[in-house]
């Protein structure tokens, strides 16, 4: 996660059309992926790039196991729809 927050920090402008950004994670994932997810998107909100469509969403009651079919539902419909 660090990584693609740096890299998305550090630029400041891309030259490529709207990206579509979709980032899930289980309600109960509290000690691992829930706090990088959170951390993930607010860099991205606060950049405020013109270029990436972002949309994101916790999935309450499940971990980082059971929001598999969820978490994979949900981004191809976000990453696929013609919005």
């Amino acid at each position: 996660m660090t990584q693609a927050v740096s890299q998305f920090t550090l630029n400041t402008s891309f030259n490529i059309p709207v990206t579509k950004v979709f980032v899930s994670v289980g309600g109960n994932d509290r000690i691992g992926s829930l706090p990088q997810m959170k951390n993930f998107r607010t860099s991205l909100e606060n950049a405020d790039y013109e270029n990436i469509d972002l949309s994101w969403y916790i999935f309450d009651g499940k971990d980082h196991f059971s929001v598999l079919y969820g978490c994979t539902t949900r981004t191809i419909n976000t990453l696929h729809s013609k919005k």
